[in-house]
């Protein structure tokens, strides 16, 4: 990793810029670099060596090689293999439609997820993970009204569909009790009996 550290531990249970991830990733100079699917584990370990250019990764326990990439040049990037690149795409694939069918697999509902996919390629698994999470907690109609605003206002982000959706909750939870309240007959309703001021100051021997 360093010219001075030819190999270095990465261990999975110990949070930092150089864990293994739970998505089966490890970051290395700026860029994540993809192990094959399983390799994560709790306390597990591998060793990260480079050598002219190419990443070599074992496992450190039986010093299995696990993966060779080449170095990213850039930053920001997700190093895989072909055939990792097709579990990946087919993961997000599966996720997306699982995704669309909880926003009930209308046009709009597609085209937001397309957005999502277009404008956080990075982050897309994580972008529609928010998404699903959020449709556990919210109705379909607040949902729908949260897909609605961001459509309108071209927002693009997970984070902000979500607060849109706990918005348009707490709003139909108010009009719930006003409804609710309207309900009930007039005779039922209470109010409060209100005297004058002078009676409350004769019984404290205020008046004469």
């Amino acid at each position: 990793i360093y010219p001075c550290h030819p190999i270095r531990q990465l261990v999975t249970n110990n949070p930092g810029r150089d864990s293994v991830r739970k998505d089966n990733t490890i970051l290395y100079a700026g860029n994540r670099y993809a192990l094959p699917l399983g390799t994560y584990a709790p306390e597990k370990k591998v060793a990260v060596k480079e050598v002219d250019g190419l990443l070599k990764i074992t496992d450190l326990e039986t010093g299995q090689l696990l993966v060779s990439h080449k170095s990213a040049s850039g930053k920001g990037e997700l190093v895989c293999t072909n055939s990792q690149r097709r579990d990946y795409s087919q993961g997000i694939a599966v996720l997306y439609d699982k995704v669309l069918a909880v926003l009930g697999g209308s046009r709009d509902a597609a085209g937001f997820l397309e957005r999502l996919r277009e404008e956080r390629p990075r982050y897309v698994r994580d972008q529609y993970q928010l998404v699903l999470s959020a449709a556990g907690r919210h109705s379909r109609e607040s949902l729908a009204e949260a897909l609605s605003y961001c459509l309108e206002r071209g927002i693009w982000s997970a984070v902000e569909f979500r607060t849109a959706a706990e918005y348009f909750t707490g709003l139909a939870s108010e009009k719930a009790a006003v409804s609710v309240l309207l309900t009930v007959p007039p005779s039922c309703r209470i109010k409060a009996e209100t005297r004058d001021i002078g009676e409350y100051a004769a019984l404290y021997g205020g008046a004469k």
